[in-house]
């Protein structure tokens, strides 16, 4: 499956802690924090997940359960995409500190992209645009004049 990544896209969920929702069994949503993620290739996004984030979460995490990632901080403003996609739990130490070489986390979640979504506020809020390839995702990020050196 072709995901429609660009590089402003992937810049900021790299570049500022992510927000994640996932849902449990028991149909309770539960949100986490994770300070760092990489993504591999365009369509895969490794999470690193905090040894206190897991301890709260473990129970609710689980491989094949959906999660909806956003970034925090200022990306929440400035990065206005939701993604969403299907978890793979990760916890071979060697894989993990190749995505997180400055991490001692026990734990990773690889997330397989799905969906994306748009959160900017206005007409365009909550249109999935996964569909779309990454040229006419960037081309509507120019349009929409985020593509300025302020907004990178």
């Amino acid at each position: 499956m072709s995901f429609p990544a660009t590089d402003r896209l992937k810049r900021w969920y790299e570049s500022h802690e992510v927000h994640f929702a996932i849902v449990g069994e028991d149909d309770e949503v539960q949100i986490g924090i994770a300070q760092r993620v990489r993504f591999i290739g365009d369509d895969r996004l490794a999470v690193e997940v905090p040894a206190g984030v897991w301890k709260a979460l473990s129970d609710h995490i689980g491989e094949g359960r959906w999660i909806a990632l956003h970034p925090g901080e200022l990306g929440a403003v400035k990065a206005p995409y939701q993604l969403k996609g299907i978890i793979a739990i990760e916890q071979d130490r060697n894989t993990i500190t190749g995505w997180f070489p400055e991490s001692d986390t026990p734990v990773a979640i690889l997330v397989e992209l799905r969906e994306l979504y748009i959160t900017k506020p206005g007409p365009e809020a909550g249109q999935r645009v996964d569909a779309w390839s990454v040229e006419e995702l960037t081309e509507f990020e120019r349009e929409l004049g985020w593509l300025k050196e302020e907004n990178l």
